[in-house]
């Protein structure tokens, strides 16, 4: 006896072996084929073993009688324990013939043995396997073979061998096949796969990679993100080249029209390869770094703002980002790399950085403030969200930081149009970001309170109205203590500085509170006169949010008697001012008006951004909080008369500007004459009313604003008259 040990097989079925010497059927033995490997005793009688020298054992079976084994032979019986099996099979090194008949019928007609061909053509180092055109359709057709995690990695690694040793095309047609394969696995397992390669591989296949031509060929196609062959275009290239991949859905995202969700859509289905490390960088996801490098390499319109401002809100899930799989771009990497380094006065002005401080401004808006409240996060959730951004990006900081840009943007009068916009924005968001601030004590609390001595040090090169908003974060007390030495020497002080006490109420909500509270106990008397000229000087420079704030100074002296305003109605009669609602809001418009009438006389009459600022302010102040009447206060006898002498002060205000300044105030008139219709009075008093407004037509510059007052104004007199 003597011992044949099978170490390598490609299929299991009963057959009839044969060890193939000089005559077909000189031994034969019926056996039930299982794992290799397995032992076999052959009888004594075999021919001479010395001739077995091609190591190839033909089995015969119903199928094919050519399908390769490898095997040992031992000249005497031996029996092996499993483990001696074991080691026989791992130090099988001979390389086996494929009978590629027989492994193409086999996984065509899904013959027992297919899945082991399968593997043992994935073992095989002869490439020429990979250029047979039969198998590579057969596999094309049978693509669900190939679509299993072992061996779609096996084949991975088969077409970066491929590469060296058998030409492009033929790479290229196993790389189709592979590809094919791969978007047949369900959503999740694609992501782990195009991670995966990506980390092993970075390019894939390494010399020849997809190319961006046809990654824009591919996106061109794509008008939705729902399963399609559209879309597994794109999933085929993210997995050869996820980085490119990764630069075109960014750029399209930003640039194209209402197509962000598309794009986000894509990411949002392969989340571990956006958080994944970027290979030339380990501390920065691929999604930031792609992101942060399209921003500084491009010059962005409006638009291309507006839809970035969209993409970081998609992907910067506040959610996500508080469990440890994290958000698709992690809000700290991106504010480190793409915002808080133009977050600063120097690059206001340094036009030659792609990312404008006003850009950045928004961008850091939309991660710590309005990311989490369009989410609509629970209030512990938001908490904790901000202060784990908060905690990683140094905010006391980026706090100063944000000081400073208030500090420069009081003054908007720059020669520079562009400049002087950007400082407008920042001075409307920077308000806003007050508000956040405002309403969540912790902020300051936790971040502000504790740096509060370095702050105070740092704070003294600012404005007084920045330094009085600081000590309203990091030392409340301070605050009220500073405030009441102001009020102090305005009450001691034959020159009140109107000015400053309009400024410091226009601050934010806090230092209104506390300035507010002190002024009640102030002995001040007030002159209109200087009123009109501090208001001259305020209110251009001030967003419409703090305007609100400005006036409210007026109201309160008002109330408490500390400004006497004598009202001059149209026509002969006077009214001195009260304390009913109605008449104070005919002083503010009266006020109002003789701003208005004044500021021709001032720079800002050359200064388009400022009167333009200004005018949206004041159309915006009068429709909120004068002409509209929401809680029904008002009688229908007050709102007309109200209604009638607003359009007056507006008309007549707006005579000494060009056409082209005056859009949101002609907006307005057509506004107020439409109210007026709708006042229900006695016929006698609506049409002296009508006849006011009618008198000041004449002075709008707009022909058709002057068209359509005048059109409204006869329709309803002719209802009046019918």
């Amino acid at each position: 006896m003597w011992t044949l040990v099978v170490t390598k097989l490609l299929h299991l079925e009963t057959c009839k072996h044969a060890l193939d010497i000089t005559q077909s059927d000189s031994v034969f033995t019926t056996i039930q084929l299982s794992k290799c490997p397995l032992q076999i005793c052959m009888p004594d009688n075999t021919p001479d073993k010395s001739k077995i020298d091609s190591k190839v054992i033909n089995l015969e079976c119903s199928v094919s009688k050519l399908v390769a084994i490898s095997f040992h032979i031992f000249s005497e019986h031996k029996f092996f324990a499993p483990e001696d099996l074991a080691v026989l099979g791992r130090s099988e090194s001979n390389i086996i013939d494929i009978d590629m008949e027989t492994v193409i019928w086999r996984v065509e007609k899904r013959q027992p043995g297919f899945k082991d061909c399968i593997e043992e053509l994935l073992k095989n180092n002869y490439p020429e396997n990979w250029t047979d055109s039969k198998l590579m359709k057969t596999l094309h057709r049978n693509l669900d073979l190939l679509s299993v995690d072992g061996t779609l990695y096996k084949m991975y690694d088969l077409v970066v061998e491929l590469e060296s040793v058998v030409s492009q095309q033929d790479v290229l047609a196993v790389n189709k096949l592979v590809t094919s394969a791969f978007v047949k696995l369900p959503t999740e397992v694609r992501d782990r796969h195009i991670h995966d390669v990506y980390q092993k591989y970075r390019y894939w296949p390494k010399k020849d990679s997809v190319s961006s031509g046809e990654i824009t060929a591919a996106f061109n196609k794509l008008t939705s993100c729902g399963p399609s062959s559209k879309v597994n275009d794109v999933y085929k290239q993210m997995l050869q080249n996820p980085e490119l991949v990764l630069q075109y859905i960014v750029e399209r995202a930003i640039t194209s029209k209402d197509q962000v969700s598309i794009y986000t859509e894509i990411l949002k289905s392969v989340p571990s390869i956006c958080k994944t490390c970027h290979h030339s960088n380990s501390h920065m996801t691929l999604l930031v770094y792609t992101l942060g490098g399209y921003l500084q390499t491009q010059t962005l319109t409006l638009k291309d703002q507006k839809n970035v401002l969209k993409f970081i809100m998609e992907t910067c899930m506040p959610e996500e980002y508080l469990k440890d799989s994290g958000s698709l771009l992690d809000p700290v990497q991106f504010l480190e790399k793409s915002v808080l380094p133009y977050l600063n006065v120097d690059n206001l002005y340094a036009n030659s950085l792609p990312v404008t401080t006003c850009f950045a401004l928004e961008m850091f808006m939309k991660v710590v403030e309005a990311i989490p409240r369009m989410n609509g996060l629970k209030e512990e959730q938001e908490k904790k969200y901000i202060m784990k951004i908060f905690t990683e990006v140094n905010f006391p900081a980026v706090f100063l930081c944000l000081c400073e840009l208030a500090h420069e943007c009081i003054d908007l009068s720059d020669a520079d149009e562009f400049i002087a916009s950007q400082k407008l924005k920042i001075k409307e968001n920077l308000y806003t970001l007050w508000l956040h601030l405002d309403y969540r004590n912790y902020i300051s609390e936790e971040f502000l309170s504790i740096q509060g001595e370095w702050l105070e040090e740092e704070m003294t090169r600012l404005d007084f109205t920045i330094q009085l908003l600081i000590l309203g974060y990091i030392a409340p007390e301070k605050l009220k203590k500073a405030c009441h030495n102001i009020c102090n020497d305005l009450a001691q002080s034959s020159d009140t500085n109107i000015v400053d006490i309009f400024r410091m109420f226009s601050i934010n909500e806090t230092t209104l509170t506390v300035i507010g509270h002190l002024f009640n106990e102030v002995d001040l008397q007030l002159d209109p006169h200087s009123i009109v000229l501090a208001l001259v000087q305020v209110l251009p420079t001030l967003v419409d949010e703090s305007w609100v704030n400005c006036w409210s100074f007026v109201g309160r002296m008002l109330n408490q008697e500390k400004l006497a305003i004598r009202y001059k109605v149209q026509g002969s009669r006077e009214v001195v001012t009260g304390h009913s609602s109605g008449c104070h809001e005919l002083i503010e418009s009266q006020l109002l008006y003789e701003v208005t009438t004044l500021l021709q006389y001032t720079d800002v009459r050359q200064n388009k951004l400022v009167l333009n600022n200004y005018l949206k302010s004041y159309v915006k102040f009068l429709k909120e909080y004068i002409v509209v009447d929401d809680e029904g206060l008002k009688t229908e006898e007050e709102r007309g008369f109200l209604l009638s002498e607003v359009f007056s002060h507006v008309v007549r205000g707006m005579w000494w500007m060009d056409d082209s300044d005056s859009d949101p105030c002609n907006i307005l008139l057509l506004d107020i004459v439409c109210s007026m219709e709708d006042v229900t009075i006695n016929t006698g008093e609506k049409k002296v009313l009508i006849e006011n407004i009618e008198d000041c037509v004449c002075f709008i510059k707009n022909k058709d604003t002057l068209s359509m007052v005048d059109k409204k104004l006869k329709d309803i007199s002719k209802n009046l008259n019918d």
